[in-house]
């Protein structure tokens, strides 16, 4: 009677095995399912290269350090919260100044999908490269919007929608 147990035992503990390996194995297919399905170049992309490529944006080396203070104290979250608020009325013929403002916003998809991600970077670039964020000694992370930073944003998306196709 004891040989049957150990027998079962050894049964049982084969079967967690195979168990452990085929769990293993569907882990492994189902990845690559997905990245069949969700090809690397429409991905959303990660908060790190969000931010990698917003501090690309200054290559002055005077300035490097203050940006990456600034990107570090939230720059990057701060313009992306003021973007996402501004998602509905670019696309609404109620708030927004045209149609081609309307259409282009709606070409961008959802909040936090790439394209949208790629826009966000877009009107950074665009507000770093007129100095919007300047002030005299220090980068504005943009965090508090009585400085009408709210307005800007909206202005430079709406350029942006404006000038796009």
């Amino acid at each position: 009677m004891s040989t049957s147990i150990e027998l079962l035992k050894i049964l049982v503990e084969q079967g967690k095995a195979t168990l452990k390996l085929q769990t293993q194995q569907l882990a492994v297919l189902e990845k690559q399912l997905w990245e069949l399905e969700n090809p690397i170049e429409t991905r959303p992309l990660s908060d790190a290269e969000m931010k990698k490529r917003v501090l690309a944006f200054e290559t002055r080396l005077a300035y490097k350090s203050p940006w990456k203070k600034a990107v570090n104290e939230g720059l990057l979250d701060n313009v992306q919260s003021l973007v996402n608020e501004c998602h509905g009325p670019w696309r609404s013929k109620d708030s927004s100044d045209s149609e081609k403002i309307v259409t282009a916003a709606k070409k961008l998809g959802a909040k936090g999908s790439l394209p949208w991600q790629l826009f966000t970077l877009q009107i950074i670039k665009r507000l770093h490269g007129k100095g919007s964020f300047w002030h005299e000694t220090y980068f504005d992370t943009y965090e508090d919007t009585a400085g009408g930073c709210d307005e800007i944003v909206w202005n430079a998306g709406c350029d942006i929608l404006a000038a796009s196709e």
